[in-house]
């Protein structure tokens, strides 16, 4: 269930319906790709080794959860 946030100011509202609409004409919108964020991971930090890869099926659950179920903004 999403509750409306009374909080959210106007700006960020626009926004927020601005998404939704471009999803509804199936116009894609940035996604979280576990893939990406360990590229951006190594760009920004310059480190290349993540070590053992027994956090990859918790990192894909992870952004399908946050994409899912997270609702998001």
């Amino acid at each position: 269930m999403q509750y409306p946030s009374p909080l959210q100011p106007l700006p960020i509202k626009l926004v927020n319906r601005l998404g939704k609409i471009l999803r509804r004409l199936g116009i894609s919108v940035p996604t979280l790709e576990p893939e990406k964020l360990m590229a951006m991971a190594e760009k920004q930090t310059g480190l290349r080794d993540f070590g053992d890869d027994s956090f990859l099926p918790a990192l894909d659950k992870l952004v399908d959860s946050l994409e899912g179920e997270a609702k998001l903004s």
